[in-house]
């Protein structure tokens, strides 16, 4: 389940409830929300960020503090102005078509974004940067995906507390969804929710525990994970009683819970964690490639998936074979025929076979939007508060 976060200031505090738990596992991916291929990486060089092909060349010399990778054509970017961040879109020609004119805003997804000005609360803008509707009420506002976007509102829980020597009112955050055109479709009433994939929803309710709704809101798999993901491939990872197993559709485990974790990685497999070893297994239970590693980043539609033995990283194929040896500090999963990898401080396009696609072309960072967007790509928990909403571009919060 996948958010844009944005946040506006409030009293409440880390409330966040949407929740990407990488255990350790170091998964990324190759790709952004809805699976749109990525063709420009905004990069840092001389202390601004630059948007980079898949040959290591600068296509857009642009001079941002901050770009986020490319959605339905746009980039969210961001420039700092009298000490202030102001947020903006470009498109694939680098021309700000949106100017950086917004406190906040979230990358678009079905061609709408949310921006938050100074009047605090979230407007969904079309690609022209025209206003479609507002949630004026809403604390937050999620990402659109297969048409409904989850927002949330902080309501009042009836009860009076005393606390240093006077009574209070506590507040509550309850979720619901809208559909493009800002009508509410479903009624705030969850305490966290995802995003749709695959006609269902993960949801929380007032206990913390997760099931999945319809379209229409309608609980069709009960509240009783501990954590759970959106379904992708027909398949969802679920936590029951402390371990991760795989449920198909009609909410049948077709994995038994006994992994310290799950996540599925493409229609043919899944990874899993044993013993703090990660391996690849597919939905029957068999073993694919043996639970050997210290970290895993996912196959996706790729031949190739970056491993780490120990403190570096290689890649190996589908069936386990090495591809190449571990030898970089860290390796992002594979976009084609090349991946980018981090060594001696520096960010560089490697291709299949381990090795530099130019000597000339590196970069001092990746954008932390982008890097946090490529290790998700569909690939979101809804678990307990922990999210850092700085790096999360699919939710807007007030």
């Amino acid at each position: 389940m996948r958010f844009v976060i944005m946040e506006r200031h409030s009293t409440i505090g880390n409330w966040m409830k949407n929740i990407f738990i990488f255990i350790s596992i170091l998964i990324t991916g190759c790709s952004s929300k809805n699976d749109e291929k990525i063709s420009l990486v905004p990069l840092k060089l001389g202390g601004v960020y630059k948007f980079v092909d898949q040959k290591g060349k600068v296509v857009i010399n642009s001079n941002y503090t901050s770009a986020n990778l490319f959605h339905n054509g746009l980039a969210l970017v961001q420039i700092k102005e009298d000490g202030k961040t102001k947020t903006g879109y470009i498109n694939e020609k680098g021309e700000e078509v949106i100017k950086c004119q917004y406190n906040k805003g979230t990358n678009f997804s079905e061609n709408i974004a949310f921006v938050i000005d100074d009047k605090g609360y979230p407007i969904a803008i079309d690609r022209g940067g025209n206003t479609i509707f507002s949630l004026n009420q809403a604390r937050s506002a999620g990402a659109f995906n297969e048409g409904l976007s989850a927002f949330s509102v902080e309501t009042k829980t009836g009860e009076k507390l005393w606390y240093h020597g006077q009574f209070y009112e506590p507040t509550k955050i309850e979720w619901g969804f809208t559909n493009n055109k800002g009508e509410i479709v479903i009624q705030p009433r969850f305490s966290s929710a995802g995003t749709f994939g695959e006609g269902l929803c993960a949801v929380a309710d007032e206990n913390k525990m997760i099931g999945y709704i319809n379209k229409t809101g309608k609980i069709v798999i009960d509240f009783k994970y501990q954590d759970a993901s959106d379904f992708k491939y027909g398949y969802a990872s679920v936590k029951i009683n402390g371990k991760y197993g795989i449920i198909d559709k009609t909410g049948k485990l077709v994995v038994k819970p006994e992994y310290e974790f799950t996540l599925c990685d493409n229609e043919e497999m899944f990874i899993f964690v044993d013993n703090e070893k990660r391996g690849w297994r597919n939905y029957q239970g068999r073993v694919i490639i043996p639970a050997v590693y210290d970290g895993v980043n996912r196959f996706y539609d790729s031949d190739y998936a970056p491993v780490k033995i120990g403190k570096k990283w290689g890649a190996v194929d589908r069936k386990g074979n090495l591809q190449f040896e571990e030898k970089y500090d860290y390796i992002l999963p594979f976009m084609g025929d090349v991946s980018l990898a981090f060594n001696n401080g520096k960010w560089r396009y490697i291709n299949i076979d381990g090795e530099y696609t130019s000597e000339k072309f590196m970069y001092d960072d990746i954008s932390d939007q982008a890097l946090y967007e490529m290790r998700l790509k569909n690939s979101d928990y809804l678990s307990q508060p922990h999210e850092n909403p700085k790096k999360n571009a699919y939710l807007l919060m007030r």
